[in-house]
């Protein structure tokens, strides 16, 4: 039993080891340049006049700035420290909600558009870099959905009678234990 929970051990951290090496690094980039893509696409627009609100404008080229420069920290940590910054600093979540504000008013469509495609990457960047939370949060969650059918056999195992106990489990190790018959 122990061995084999070292063994999972030791896969969980070579799996880790992997993702945060070489897949987690890839796809962050890969994330990066998508939202360099929808930046540039939002800078030539601007230059080809196809942009006329300007305020949306600057707000949103800050935003792909600020994505492009937190791609590579996109984690829980990011998110628990972004909420916590917002719910101490009254001014900070002032001026986050009136950028919000901005951008939901804009009726421009390319605007709209940009905005939409930078949250999606954005939100595929946070969960990839989550990603080895849910490594470890998988077996927890199997564990827990299937606690009440652990209660059950628990339950119907200290209740089975001692000869039908040990006929369902002698075939087993290929014999019989009546350890507490004695």
């Amino acid at each position: 039993m122990i061995e084999s929970l070292f063994i999972a051990v030791g896969v969980l951290a070579v799996i880790h080891y992997v993702y945060e090496t070489c897949i987690l690094p890839d796809l962050r980039l890969q994330f990066v340049y998508r939202l360099f893509g929808l930046r540039d696409e939002l800078r030539s627009a601007k230059l080809d006049t196809a942009i006329t609100d300007e305020g949306a404008y600057r707000v949103l080229q800050e935003s792909l700035n600020n994505g492009i420069n937190s791609v590579f920290v996109a984690d829980y940590l990011l998110v628990s420290e972004v909420r916590h910054a917002i719910r101490t600093n009254r001014h900070l979540a002032k001026q986050t909600e009136k950028r919000v504000q901005t951008l939901d008013a804009s009726n421009d469509p390319l605007i709209q558009d940009i905005r939409r495609k930078s949250r999606k990457i954005f939100s595929y960047a946070l969960l990839a870099g989550m990603g080895t939370w849910f490594l470890y949060l998988v077996p927890i969650a199997i564990v827990v959905v299937s606690y009440q059918t652990l209660k059950d056999v628990v339950k119907d195992t200290l209740a089975m009678p001692s000869s039908m106990l040990s006929s369902a489990t002698a075939e087993r190790d290929g014999c019989s234990s009546n350890l507490a018959l004695a």
